[in-house]
């Protein structure tokens, strides 16, 4: 990755490393007497993968639009958390690094809208993802996930529209979900599976 890139990683993990050591919760959320979790990478479809009790999280930007991508998806089955998303977004604004949850009543799922970008678009050159604050809305999924004792599932966040690395992306991902119920929905798990278990 490039410079600016590792340096970005470099401040996500060490951000990473300060909130698990200042929260006990995360220390003490996997038993000794049991496999310490890690990230899994699995092949298919998200929505038939997660079981209704589970906290899905995505990738927004902070413009209050779900008008592409996996965001798309989410505003279709969810409706009423878009609602929630775009009202957030009138009324108080929105800005990367921001998590905004929402409890679906009908099914027992919980979105995580995860603001990973400032802005988006259409320019394949243009790195649209933030990753330093992409790393800090998945750390308050992550305790998020801690405290409602619910599995995550979560798309390549990044890796699509917002033409972030995968390399990158990945290494966040599994740094940030290493001792917690998570999992990576992907459409090819051939082009992962190199780093699978590491």
């Amino acid at each position: 990755c490039s410079t600016a890139e590792g340096k970005a990683l470099s401040y996500c993990l060490s951000s990473f490393l300060f909130l698990v050591k200042k929260d006990k919760r995360a220390l003490l959320s996997v038993s000794p007497s049991h496999p310490k979790p890690m990230l899994n990478i699995v092949q298919g479809d998200l929505f038939g993968l997660a079981p209704a009790k589970s906290i899905i999280a995505h990738g927004c930007n902070a413009q209050g639009k779900m008008n592409s991508g996996f965001a798309k998806q989410i505003r279709r089955k969810f409706a009423g958390n878009y609602l929630y998303y775009h009202r957030s977004y009138l009324e108080d604004g929105l800005k990367a690094g921001d998590v905004l949850f929402y409890s679906d009543q009908r099914s027992g799922t919980h979105i995580a809208n995860v603001i990973s970008q400032e802005y988006y678009g259409r320019d394949k050159s243009v790195v649209y993802v933030d990753y330093i604050n992409l790393t800090k809305g998945l750390l308050r999924v992550k305790q998020y996930a801690i405290v409602t004792h619910l599995p995550i599932y979560f798309p390549f966040i990044g890796g699509g529209l917002a033409n972030g690395d995968h390399e990158v992306l990945l290494k966040i991902f599994k740094k940030v979900f290493d001792d917690v119920d998570a999992t990576l929905c992907v459409e090819d798990l051939s082009l992962y599976q190199d780093s699978h278990g590491e």
